[in-house]
């Protein structure tokens, strides 16, 4: 578990072998967007080093995150086409030696400075992002019919805990934004408590938000 002021987020631990959780009908129902905000604690399991794991993927890994055999956090965005429009990781890694970390992610693609268009977080510290491709000012599908969350394909082998994801942007270059998913760096960083369904942080309750001990981990608040 991780603990903050006056309250504990659970951790749950995926196997790598045959623990992940599907959607059967995905993300069909919501809308396609620019602007997504994800948070997240990781605890990555002993031997999992130089493995690629995946966090999050929706169909035909229209938005993909996952800690890559580089042990560095990747995101892929994908478009109606298919065609992907955006590859960023991180520059630094996240392994067994790294302990319990905090990773977000915050999309802007409509931003009119690419640069800006994409932030990775790790430990309340802004990462400098190493661009594989993009990332463009595009539209994610965000439509489709199937979520894996940890992902289905490369198996999770980590503990995964307050996982939220919203179709929202939070510049967290702006410190009060970062301080509503994490507060502290490096090794002081702590969790903030995002409310009983996790709209504390922009107002409104994300599309995804799993904060509960690991029997029910899978229920979004």
């Amino acid at each position: 578990d991780v603990v903050g002021e006056g309250f504990t987020v659970p951790l749950t631990l995926f196997d790598g072998t045959n623990d992940y959780m599907t959607i059967s009908d995905g993300t069909l129902g919501q809308s396609d967007g620019k602007n997504f905000l994800v948070s997240f604690w990781i605890k990555m399991t002993t031997g999992t080093d130089d493995q690629t794991c995946d966090i999050l993927r929706t169909g035909s890994s229209k938005f993909y995150i996952a800690n890559s055999f580089d042990n560095k956090i990747r995101v892929q965005l994908r478009n109606a086409a298919t065609s992907s429009f955006a590859i960023v990781k991180s520059t630094n890694t996240v392994t067994v030696a790294s302990g319990l970390t905090h990773v977000a992610i915050s999309i802007e693609l409509g931003n009119t400075t690419q640069a800006d268009r994409m932030q990775i977080w790790i430990n309340g510290v802004k990462e400098t992002l190493i661009n594989e491709s993009g990332p463009l000012d595009d539209t994610v599908d965000f439509t489709t019919s199937s979520l894996a969350l940890p992902g289905d394909a490369n198996k999770f082998d980590a503990s995964i805990g307050q996982f939220y994801l919203a179709q929202s942007f939070l510049d967290l270059d702006t410190p009060a934004n970062l301080a509503k998913l994490v507060t502290g760096t490096g090794a002081s960083v702590k969790p903030v408590d995002f409310g009983a369904t996790g709209s504390t942080p922009t107002g409104s309750q994300p599309l995804i938000y799993l904060n509960n001990q690991a029997d029910t981990f899978k229920n979004n608040l």
